[in-house]
C-alpha cells in the first residue's frame, strides 16, 4: 500500500553509472535492503531527468517533479514492506539538453529510504544500457525518440530474484543543484485505459533504411493489403482526445522483429503522421524497438502525447493488447454547466477537457508539445 506525506529531508545521495555520459543514454539501478520485521519505509526520490521506480517488481512512481535547478524538489512516498529482502529498481535516462521539463544538468538518480527517522543502508548496483541509441529528438523542446534493441536489455531486471552481481557499483555525482526540498503537491495521477482497435491491416516498406528519416519512413509505408506483398502488420487506435501518457503494447513476435509506435494529434488522410507541427525544428514522434522474441510489452520510459496511436510490426508478430497509462492531475469533472445553448455548453465542456488534458505537474503547452 502506498501513500504520500511530508517528511524531514534526509541527506542527498545522487548516483549515476561510471560509464561514459552520452546524451540520450539509459541506465538501470537496483538497490537492495533487508528488514528484520514488517515496516513502513519512507522513500525519497529525485532525479535530473525522467525515471521510473519499481519496488519488488511492481511499478511505484515516475519522476522527477518539474523544478528549477536552484530549487530541486524530491517526492516522499510511504511504502509498507514485509520482513525480508527487497529491491528498489530504477530506470533512468539522460537527455543531455534543455527541455520543457528540465534544464540540462549532470545525470543522477537519488533514492533513499528512512524509517523512524533513520536512513536505511541500501546496496546499489547499476548498468548502462547499450540497447538504446540516440538517433532523433522528438523535437527541440522534448527528449529523445526511443531506439532500442530489447534483446540487449536484461530480462526481468526489476524482479527481486534477478542476479545483478555482474553489474557495477554506481558513483557519486556532483549535481550542481541548489538545496533540495520536498514536493508538497499530490502526485500526478496514472490511469490505465484499454484501447480498442480502430483499424488494422498489412504493410509493406517503400522508403529507405531504418535511420534515413524514421517519421517519413513510417508515413510512407504502404498500408493497402492489395498493392504489395505483406511484410508485416499495423494497428491504429483512437484515444478519444489528445492525452499525455505511456502506451503499453503487448506483442508476440519473433526475435529481432521491428516494432514501431507512432503518435499524432490528428489523422491526415486517415493516417497517423508522427510529426509535430509548430515544433521550431524537425520532429520524430515515434519509438522504434527490436523484439526479444516471444510475448513482450513495449513501452517508452517517458510519456508521449497524442490522440492516435499506430503500431507497426515489420516481420512475424501479432498484437495481443494495447493500453495507455494516462498522466493527469485532475480526475473526472465534478461540476457541469447547462444554459440551453448547445454551443456554449460545448465550449464549457471543451474548456474543462482542455485543462484536464494539459494539467500534469504544471499546466503544459498541450500533451503532444
Amino acid at each position: 500500500s502506498f501513500f504520500f506525506l511530508r517528511k524531514p529531508s534526509p541527506a542527498m545521495n545522487p548516483l549515476w553509472t561510471s560509464s561514459p555520459i552520452v546524451p540520450g543514454m539509459h541506465a538501470v539501478f537496483r538497490g537492495t535492503f533487508t528488514l528484520a520485521a514488517d515496516q513502513t519505509i519512507d522513500l525519497r526520490t529525485l532525479g535530473a531527468n525522467w525515471f521510473s521506480v519499481h519496488v519488488d517488481g511492481q511499478w511505484l512512481l515516475d519522476g522527477p517533479e518539474r523544478f528549477h535547478r536552484d530549487h530541486p524538489r524530491w517526492r516522499a512516498t510511504s511504502v509498507a514492506f514485509r520482513s525480508g529482502r527487497h529491491v528498489i529498481a530504477v530506470h533512468a535516462c539522460h537527455t543531455g539538453a534543455d527541455t520543457r521539463l528540465l534544464r540540462n544538468s549532470p545525470p543522477f538518480i537519488d533514492v533513499c529510504a528512512t524509517t523512524d527517522g533513520h536512513q536505511l543502508p541500501i546496496s546499489w548496483r547499476c548498468l548502462a544500457l547499450s540497447a538504446y541509441s540516440s538517433h532523433r529528438r522528438i523535437n527541440p523542446q522534448l527528449g529523445w525518440s526511443e531506439w532500442c534493441d530489447t534483446r540487449q536489455v536484461p530480462a526481468e531486471w526489476q524482479a527481486l530474484d534477478f542476479d545483478d552481481r555482474a553489474w557495477t557499483e554506481p558513483i557519486s555525482v556532483d549535481t550542481g543543484l541548489g538545496p533540495a526540498i520536498q514536493e508538497t503537491c499530490p502526485p500526478v495521477r496514472c490511469d490505465r485505459r484499454i484501447l480498442q482497435t480502430l483499424a488494422h491491416g498489412s504493410l509493406a516498406e517503400v522508403f529507405g533504411y531504418d535511420i534515413d528519416d524514421p517519421p517519413v519512413r513510417f508515413l510512407m509505408r504502404d498500408l493497402d493489403d492489395r498493392r504489395f506483398p505483406a511484410q508485416g502488420r499495423w494497428w491504429r487506435f483512437d484515444l478519444g482526445r489528445i492525452r499525455l501518457g505511456r502506451p503499453r503494447v503487448k506483442i508476440e513476435a519473433a526475435p529481432g522483429t521491428v516494432v514501431e509506435l507512432g503518435y499524432a494529434d490528428r489523422l491526415d488522410d486517415g493516417r497517423v503522421v508522427p510529426l509535430i507541427s509548430l515544433s521550431c525544428g524537425t520532429s520524430c514522434n515515434l519509438d522504434h524497438y527490436r523484439a526479444r522474441g516471444g510475448l513482450q510489452e513495449f513501452a517508452p520510459l517517458e510519456p508521449r502525447g497524442g490522440r492516435f496511436l499506430e503500431v507497426h510490426v515489420l516481420g512475424d508478430g501479432h498484437l495481443i493488447e494495447a493500453t495507455w497509462d494516462e498522466r493527469g492531475y485532475f480526475d473526472e469533472p465534478r461540476g457541469s454547466f447547462t444554459c440551453g445553448d448547445p454551443l456554449l455548453e460545448r465550449i464549457w465542456s471543451v474548456g474543462v477537457e482542455t485543462v484536464r488534458a494539459c494539467a500534469e505537474d504544471a499546466l503544459i503547452d498541450t500533451p503532444i508539445r
